[in-house]
């Protein structure tokens, strides 16, 4: 098997809030031929602050032969697509994907209009970002209390902190509606007892940072990540919601078509999930190539992931 890498930069409109550090998100994307000359495409985004290897460690680990568990999902997804572009076919052919949230990386510019045929809406909070929960009420009240709030934390906030913002927020919307909050995802650092008080009083939701996965009686959801989580695993759960690697389009897409084989396969487990993450990043030619009916992503056209003409003209270098 031959293999491809090209760089590339990804420039966030706004803070991306929780760990993520400042600045232009470096990942790759990998080209491999196989044996019979197809092509397939995936994309490498690492999130060191998350605890991944750095780009450069793993391009090099892939160079020498070796795989990273990140690796070995980015190098699937490239399987996948050479096997759907060899038949001329598009990877999400027979698939639905499931609809999204609308992801608000920047709550205070955000309106009503950026609602539109959405009914659930992700916003990142932390003790770090004041405004937030004044914010969630105006767009509360501007889109008529039909939003159910997905809440974010990535385990910035203690116990305490996050139960007295719950509160602020009630307070400022003003209403005792019980869906106001679909779930507050990883509230905290994990520990049963505070995740349990938490969880009395808004649904949580446990992505891989706070730990907790063996324990079921804290969580409502389990937020499921393709770039680095096989979906099958996960199946026996009574709500997953699949999300982008906040990564590029072409990760974007393989997280689509992954959700889409898991809708079909698990139609009782599957949630609304975060596909449509490419708003988090200024506008590049993929993720101009993208569009949306409503919270539905819709796949670019062509075989395999689409994307044809852009990943033909990107600079490969070889590098196995």
């Amino acid at each position: 098997m031959k293999i491809w890498t090209a760089p590339y930069e990804l420039h966030p409109r706004t803070t991306l809030g929780g760990h993520a550090r400042a600045g232009a998100r470096e990942g790759a994307l990998i080209r491999i031929e196989t044996a019979d000359d197809a092509l397939g495409h995936a994309d490498l985004h690492p999130w060191p602050e998350l605890g991944d290897p750095a780009l450069e460690r793993q391009l090099a680990v892939l160079r020498d032969g070796g795989r990273t568990p990140q690796l070995v999902r980015s190098l699937r997804f490239a399987h996948l697509e050479a096997e759907a572009s060899r038949g001329g076919r598009s990877l999400f052919d027979g698939l639905a994907v499931p609809p999204s949230h609308r992801l608000l990386t920047d709550p205070a510019t955000a309106g009503a209009t950026d609602l539109e045929g959405f009914d659930r809406a992700k916003v990142k909070v932390s003790p770090d970002r004041p405004g937030i929960a004044e914010a969630i009420a105006r767009l509360d009240g501007e889109t008529g209390g039909r939003i159910r709030w997905r809440l974010d934390a990535n385990a910035t906030f203690d116990a305490a902190g996050i139960l007295a913002f719950l509160a602020e927020l009630r307070e400022r919307v003003g209403t005792a509606r019980a869906d106001l909050v679909d779930f507050v995802e990883d509230p905290c650092p994990y520990d049963a007892e505070d995740w349990r008080r938490i969880g009395s009083v808004c649904p949580l939701a446990l992505d891989r940072e706070t730990g907790g996965q063996d324990d079921p009686a804290v969580r409502s959801v389990l937020v499921v990540k393709p770039a680095i989580q096989d979906p099958r695993d996960f199946a026996g759960e009574r709500r997953v919601a699949i999300t982008s690697y906040l990564d590029h389009p072409v990760g974007q897409i393989h997280s689509a078509a992954s959700a889409a084989r898991f809708a079909r396969e698990y139609p009782e487990a599957v949630d609304v999930g975060g596909l449509l993450s490419h708003t988090a990043y200024e506008p590049t030619p993929y993720s101009e190539a993208l569009a949306s009916r409503g919270p539905v992503l819709v796949p670019p056209a062509g075989p395999g992931i689409g994307f044809g003409e852009l990943l033909a003209r990107e600079s490969w270098r070889r590098l196995v």
